[in-house]
């Protein structure tokens, strides 16, 4: 078998790639840290909401468990997908300074799964999609409609 052979013009590609897969990374680390930030301020405000003195209905509970469910859960997909971004991106540039092809190996591994949690989150946004509208035709179908006299 032919081994690959990476000239300069690949090289150049390859750590431009690098480059902004690497600044797409920092993004979601600091998007990771805004939504554990706002998540915490939605849990202060509804457990202050279950403690307000005129009785809580269940609004501040139903807050408190959503905000923790969605934002921890928001906050490790962006975990995941800046960390095999920032993976890739520092193995592809010791591969390509140091000529080394386990690093080599390393960086498309981590580009495999970053590609491959991209495609998951895909597949579950376009199920969602689906369901929503499904919802929606069959709430809309189900309902009284319009009332004209």
């Amino acid at each position: 078998m032919e081994k690959l052979h990476i000239n300069e013009p690949i090289n150049f590609d390859l750590r431009k790639a690098a480059s902004w897969l690497k600044f797409l990374s920092i993004l979601n680390y600091v998007y990771m840290g805004l939504s554990i930030l706002f998540t915490l301020i939605v849990i202060i405000f509804s457990i202050m909401i279950m403690s307000d003195r005129y009785g809580d209905t269940g609004a501040g509970a139903i807050m408190l468990v959503l905000s923790l469910f969605f934002g921890v859960l928001y906050a490790v997909i962006l975990y995941f997908s800046a960390t095999y971004g920032i993976r890739f991106s520092s193995n592809i540039n010791n591969a390509l300074i140091s000529n080394n092809q386990e690093s080599m190996q390393k960086a498309f591994s981590s580009l495999g799964s970053y590609f491959k949690l991209h495609g998951i989150l895909a597949i579950i946004y376009i199920i969602l999609t689906i369901l929503y509208i499904l919802f929606v035709v069959i709430f809309m179908s189900t309902s009284s409609g319009p009332y004209y006299y």
